[in-house]
């Protein structure tokens, strides 16, 4: 395929084998580059390409093969969204780092000992994954919400840190009051959270007493109690002046 620079605003459909010459100025501040292998229903493996820094804005996988095999190199940077609906996706062996939302609603995602980066502002996880390390990371209030009944599996370390009180990272669910699910198995670096209707059944549980907050309907971490009816206390004094100004 020859191509010289172009913007793209819409999307541009890759079986993943082409040779493109001249697409390194492909725009990738805008637009959706789409993977759907050949279709021919054999196993095929291809490596994805890699446009600079970033590599796509809009990045999906979606072959009509489940069982194309897509692989992705050392790193990777997607500015916008990633989706992931069919075959198998190979992740970097260094870092996925990803702005936008992560949503796989189908195949097989093989994290290849890499660290996924969630480096957005408000961002949405779906699909059950199983990463190897998880990182998040903020220095502003951000939100990252997890697909309810989901599960999340971070084999390594999960990563989770604001930067103070006043630049919390939220961790909650799509769907107020439904646990999204998570599998902690290896070290977890928490500090400035606001975790939410999290059900953690990992061997690992994080410890973030002195510094995130507990926003109910959590399971599996180690985060200051809740108030209850004892924790509140009145003045009765208070009380019966604003009686008396009523």
């Amino acid at each position: 395929m020859m191509a010289g620079s172009f913007e793209n605003n819409g999307t541009f459909q890759l079986q993943g084998d082409e040779t493109l010459t001249n697409i390194n100025d492909l725009d990738v501040d805008s637009g959706t580059v789409k993977y759907v292998g050949d279709g021919d229903s054999a196993v095929d493996n291809y490596t994805i390409k890699n446009f600079g820094a970033p590599s796509y804005f809009n990045l999906v996988i979606a072959p009509t093969d489940g069982v194309d095999t897509f692989g992705s190199g050392a790193s990777l940077d997607v500015n916008g969204n990633f989706e992931h609906s069919n075959g198998t996706f190979t992740a970097p062996t260094g870092n996925f780092n990803v702005a936008g939302n992560f949503n796989r609603t189908g195949g097989t995602f093989t994290a290849n000992g890499g660290t996924v980066i969630l480096d957005g502002g408000n961002q949405v996880v779906t699909g059950d994954t199983t990463f190897n390390n998880l990182t998040i990371t903020g220095n502003a209030p951000r939100t990252v919400s997890f697909n309810a009944g989901d599960t999340s599996t971070v084999a390594g370390t999960f990563t989770a840190m604001g930067t103070d009180a006043a630049n919390k990272i939220t961790l909650n669910s799509t769907t107020p009051g439904t646990q999204w699910l998570v599998d902690f198995q290896g070290p977890a670096n928490v500090s400035f959270l606001d975790v939410q209707d999290s059900n953690n059944s990992g061997t690992t549980i994080p410890d973030c007493l002195l510094t995130c907050g507990n926003l109910g309907n959590n399971l599996g971490w180690l985060l200051p109690a809740l108030p209850t009816d004892d924790d509140i206390t009145f003045d009765v004094g208070d009380i019966l002046e604003a009686i008396n100004n009523n």
